[in-house]
């Protein structure tokens, strides 16, 4: 069984069905593609997983746990982060101070002990150094005690990542990093998340639009096109998959 396993898995609103019977499996250190056109479902999985939506039927195993047993609270404690469509930073806060807040599930702090300041700082020392060492990792050292506000778009998609992966994630689940980038941003956040994937020994779960970006830094691809899966494989198998070019580019006249 993969790192995260989805069996079965249904959603659905009313009448309409986010997710149709939906199954397949993300292997340990693997990025799997998860693409389809608008409205396929993708972000309802991604939801699914992160606890937030509850299956109509299905299960969802990750780590050999259930995780349909654990709370959303829960969820990062397991080893799962995500990042958003659009950015979730403190545009006010420093660089590193909003990494450092993708460390709050691993806070030996409690309530007591914050109020009365004990330990508090020698742990601020060390999320610090270890959230400059991440930023420095991925070419942010420079602009670390910046501002979030005002930074270039791009800039602010690693910064997103760099806290995600203060949580120590086993599964980071990137929900379309790509969005709003120049061309030349595309390559060199590609360059990044295969880059953190060997460095952090991470599974990557990844929603993207960005077609050259998914065939190129994808081990396998999974393809939803109205809840329901239709196309599995290497990038290379899926780009051939006749179902798949007709969800992309709609039936032949």
């Amino acid at each position: 069984m993969g790192l995260l396993a989805v069996d079965g898995t249904t959603v659905q609103f009313g009448g309409v069905k986010a997710l149709d019977d939906l199954s397949f499996e993300i292997q340990e250190n693997q990025i799997l593609g998860l693409i389809g056109p608008n409205g396929a479902g993708k972000t309802t999985l991604f939801n699914v997983v992160s606890r937030i939506y509850d299956p109509t039927a299905g299960s969802l195993t990750f780590d050999g746990q259930n995780l349909l047993k654990k709370a959303p609270h829960e969820i990062s404690g397991l080893g799962i982060f995500r990042t958003f469509q659009n950015l979730a930073l403190w545009p006010r806060m420093s660089v590193i101070d909003n990494v450092m807040a993708g460390a709050h599930t691993r806070t030996k702090q409690t309530f007591f002990s914050s109020m009365v300041r004990v330990g508090l700082k020698k742990e601020e020392q060390t999320l610090k150094e270890e959230a400059f060492s991440i930023l420095s990792d991925m070419g942010l050292a420079d602009v670390a005690f910046q501002a979030c506000g005002g930074l270039p778009y791009g800039t602010m998609k690693r910064i997103e990542l760099a806290r995600a992966l203060m949580g120590h994630p086993k599964l980071l689940m990137l929900d379309e990093p790509a969005t709003g980038l120049t061309h030349s941003e595309v390559e060199a956040l590609s360059s990044v998340i295969t880059g953190i994937r060997e460095r952090y020994n991470l599974t990557i779960l990844l929603v993207e639009h960005h077609m050259g970006m998914v065939m190129s830094i994808s081990d396998h691809v999974v393809v939803l096109d109205f809840g329901s899966k239709i196309a599995e494989g290497s990038p290379s198998e899926v780009q051939e998959n006749p179902e798949v070019i007709t969800a992309y580019l709609g039936a032949p006249a």
